[in-house]
């Protein structure tokens, strides 16, 4: 990817668990795709692997991270003058160059065996679902007219038949945004629907960033009370 971001690290998961399984564990740094800085609540990476059930762990040193990028010099020597020497120009070419063949000579030339025979992968069916899991989710309320607000658009809920679900005002549901393809889907009771926009239908941009505004002066001033209380 151009940088590091959340889609970029969800190619990588997606990739591990299909060559390996689910891993029990995640070592990561503390970047803020893997850990809020604000509190313990789980990022969006981290809901996904919550979900897949691997655990997370954090280094606690800041010289944790350089035992592996700095000592094996992947980053900042090796892999660029390899990228260099095999003439590689996109990303596209980049990917298929260090999946298919790169990691595989890293792994031989630094991985050290393991302690313990048994795989701390759990594998998974050829046929298994990343959509639910690899995406964004959002709470949301149904709105009149059986709509729904995302993105500053508005959308409905229909069935494999193409037939609307009629769902009462201020109903609780999850919007889901496929981090690769930006799909919006939606889960009612449990049930994922595909959705549709509704053509024509956008929210004033000026009035919503006013809504916005508001919301955060809001919480702005009960912040303040509760730290003068």
């Amino acid at each position: 990817m151009p940088n590091e971001c959340l889609e970029g690290y969800c190619y990588m998961l997606k990739i591990l668990v299909q060559k390996y399984g689910i891993s029990e564990n995640i070592y990561s740094d503390k970047h803020t795709i893997f850990k809020s800085p604000v509190d313990e609540n789980l990022t969006r990476f981290g809901r996904m692997c919550e979900e897949f059930g691997i655990n997370m762990i954090f280094e606690e040193t800041a010289e944790a991270k350089g035992k592996v990028e700095k000592k094996n010099d992947t980053i900042q020597e090796r892999l660029i003058n390899d990228i260099k020497r095999y003439q590689i120009k996109t990303y596209t070419e980049l990917n298929k160059f260090f999946n298919e063949k790169y990691s595989d000579y890293l792994n031989h030339k630094f991985s050290y065996p393991p302690k313990e025979n048994e795989p701390a992968f759990e594998p998974i069916d050829s046929n298994f679902d990343f959509s639910n899991i690899l995406c964004i989710k959002e709470k949301r309320k149904i709105l009149d007219g059986c709509v729904f607000s995302y993105s500053n658009n508005y959308y409905q809920l229909f069935d494999e038949n193409g037939v609307i679900i009629k769902i009462f005002k201020g109903t609780d549901i999850t919007v889901m945004e496929d981090i690769f393809d930006h799909t919006i889907r939606a889960e009612y009771r449990k049930k994922v629907y595909s959705t549709r926009k509704i053509a024509g239908h956008r929210q004033d941009t000026v009035k919503r960033q006013q809504k916005i505004q508001n919301q955060k002066e809001l919480d702005e001033y009960l912040n303040l009370q509760n730290r003068n209380s």
